[in-house]
């Protein structure tokens, strides 16, 4: 499988729910795609208008090809993800915030797997009163055929698998 073929099969895996980008551009960097989730939830006591409480999630998944990249390309990806996260500033109503970045890579060098299943970054915003925000990191080894994710993307791991 090549990249535009793995590309057009992640597109339509998320396109029922996110709204996509391809190609994507933000802050002057250049990605694969760009896919935005937003909902917001809450509780209501009798009618629409005797609002309980209201919570809002978010979700963007920032897609980048690189063909042969060291462990310092991954590296730096994720830490082009954990910016995003330092550049929020939630509203009184949000609930959580998930940036997902997805390096696809024709193949990825020796040592990646370990790389990748110690990176971790989580933020939470005014003691959790604001929320909180995680960065979740898929390296996808198009000729080897394999998924590697960090901790807290396992969760979405079979999404990106063949």
């Amino acid at each position: 499988m090549n990249l535009e073929q793995y590309a057009e099969m992640i597109r339509k895996r998320l396109e029922a729910n996110f709204q996509i980008e391809a190609p994507g551009k933000e802050n002057g960097r250049q990605y694969l795609m760009i896919a935005r989730y937003h909902d917001v939830s809450g509780r209501i006591f009798l009618t629409k208008q005797d609002i309980i409480d209201r919570y809002e999630t978010f979700e963007t998944c920032y897609m980048k090809a690189i063909a042969a990249p060291d462990l310092e390309d991954v590296d730096s990806f994720f830490c082009e993800m954990c910016e995003k996260v330092m550049a929020l500033s939630p509203g009184k109503d949000h609930f959580y915030t998930d940036i997902t970045g997805i390096l696809v890579c024709d193949t990825l060098p020796p040592g990646t797997e370990n790389l990748v299943k110690r990176l971790k970054f989580e933020k939470m915003f005014h003691f959790f009163w604001r929320g909180f925000s995680k960065v979740r990191l898929v390296c996808v080894d198009l000729k080897g055929k394999k998924v590697y994710t960090n901790k807290v993307g396992k969760e979405i791991k079979q999404v990106y698998q063949w």
